[in-house]
């Protein structure tokens, strides 16, 4: 029988809770719109004991969490549908551990820097699938559970975002839903703000605008927002337009060499930073930090505040279905290929390495004909999406702050899953609703330079 051994070490911003079997972290809407937070969350959680009752409950959970539940000698773990709080594992002959710090692993069980994945990581920015940068250490995926039982270890996914059959309502129809959803999903973070500070990082694009104005319509008046960057550049000028007209608090943070202190790599408050926000598996995001730093530490941010950014309307939207061809059987791994944004071309060696990995990843059976952009679509969402995007929220955690996504809501998801491809080309459906119906009205109409 393996040893069975569980050590979490990260607190930030969102605390680990935990009884005698289960520990969990985040925030969860259940299908009644009851929300639990905090210690509550472990409710949600309660009198789980199959693996049947565990995948029903992380499926109809709307938030974001990481859960372990441990009973005798089984373990039954997962986390959200975008990893928002990663976890990884070892399992050998003799151990099972389960951390959220890499690191931790890395120091007691002295695994060695995996070299492929390492050049993988150089140029794309994060190590796909389920491993990481150390050898024989492994990362809990975007909507996968695991299930340790009878020594043996099992691994599903319970989400994905692969199109299976799309809407065939009309274009009012489809409208009148989508506004319905996001008035519902902003409702649910002010019912989990609960009064307290939402600060949110306002650029001069639609997604973070979207929630401001949402904000403003639900006449939630403690709202803080901000940007940063050089002044007069155009987010800066658009952000603070569309902070003054809906009549929001705007600080600006200028990033030059007098604000950012050249020697940050060197300060051992950075080193713990990145060790946190990359743990072995993704690059670490500087945009937000500075600008983070320097409103926290001039206490511009109350001490319960929670972030609520933009991420990412324009994916769920269709914005990266534009980047390359549409996929179908024949190009489809060309065109994952392709977006993977490759940090350093000349770095790369291994380019059929990686297809290869992307190959073993993506699963195409069952999916229609019609449907392959979907393949694309939901490896996007569980790789970059999850290790690069959804990542860059460590920032916000790493200073004490929790956060929410109101963009990545359960229902949103589900909509843009089902919405048919020709909304989504070219963010037709998205972007014509968000400016006709919501920043038209209020006056907010400012279209973003294409190359800014």
């Amino acid at each position: 029988m393996k040893n069975l051994q569980v050590n979490l070490n990260y607190n930030y911003g969102y605390k680990w809770h935990s009884n005698n079997n289960i520990k969990v972290k985040g925030y969860i809407f259940d299908e009644k719109n009851v929300i639990y937070k905090n210690e509550n969350l472990l409710n949600y959680f309660e009198n789980i004991s199959t693996e049947e009752e565990f995948r029903n409950a992380i499926s109809n959970a709307n938030g974001i969490f990481s859960v372990i539940i441990q009973k005798d000698k089984k373990i039954m773990l997962a986390v959200d549908k975008t990893r928002t709080f990663p976890l990884f594992y070892i399992d050998n002959e003799n151990d099972l551990v389960i951390s959220d710090d890499s690191y931790f692993l890395r120091e007691n069980y002295k695994n060695d820097l995996d070299n492929v994945n390492s050049d993988e990581f150089l140029s794309i920015g994060f190590v796909a699938g389920e491993e990481t940068l150390l050898q024989d250490i492994f990362q809990v995926q975007a909507g996968e559970y695991l299930i340790f039982d009878d020594n043996k270890l099992k691994k599903e996914f319970y989400f994905d975002y692969l199109t299976k059959k799309i809407s065939t309502k009309s274009f009012d129809e489809l409208k009148s839903e989508f506004l319905d959803i996001l008035r519902d999903s902003i409702q649910r973070i002010i019912k989990l703000a609960n009064g307290r500070q939402i600060v949110l990082p306002l650029s001069g694009g639609y997604d973070s605008r979207l929630i401001a104005s949402l904000l403003k319509q639900a006449n939630y008046q403690n709202v803080t927002c901000f940007t940063y960057g050089k002044k007069n550049s155009p987010e800066v000028i658009i952000s603070k337009k569309v902070a003054n007209e809906l009549g929001f608090k705007w600080f600006f943070v200028e990033y030059n060499e007098q604000s950012i202190n050249q020697d940050f790599p060197e300060s051992n408050e950075f080193q713990k930073f990145y060790k946190y926000s990359s743990n072995h598996t993704t690059i670490f995001l500087t945009q937000d930090y500075f600008a983070v730093k320097y409103l926290c530490d001039n206490k511009f941010i109350e001490n319960d505040a929670i972030f609520v950014p933009g991420h990412s309307g324009d994916f769920l939207g269709g914005s990266h279905l534009d980047k390359a061809e549409i996929a179908n059987r024949d190009n489809i791994i060309d065109v994952i290929y392709q977006k993977q944004n490759l940090l350093n071309k000349k770095i790369f060696k291994n380019k059929k390495v990686l297809k290869e990995k992307i190959s073993s990843l993506i699963k195409i059976e069952n999916i229609k004909e019609d449907f392959f952009y979907s393949i694309d679509e939901n490896f996007n969402l569980k790789e970059r999406q999850s290790k690069f995007i959804i990542n860059s929220l460590r920032i916000y955690e790493y200073f004490g702050y929790q956060h929410a996504i109101p963009l990545w809501d359960s229902k949103l998801i589900s909509f843009f899953r089902a919405l048919p491809l020709e909304y989504k080309l070219n963010s037709n459906f998205y972007e014509k609703i968000i400016f006709e119906d919501i920043f038209d009205h209020m006056n907010i109409n400012y279209r973003k330079n294409k190359k800014m």
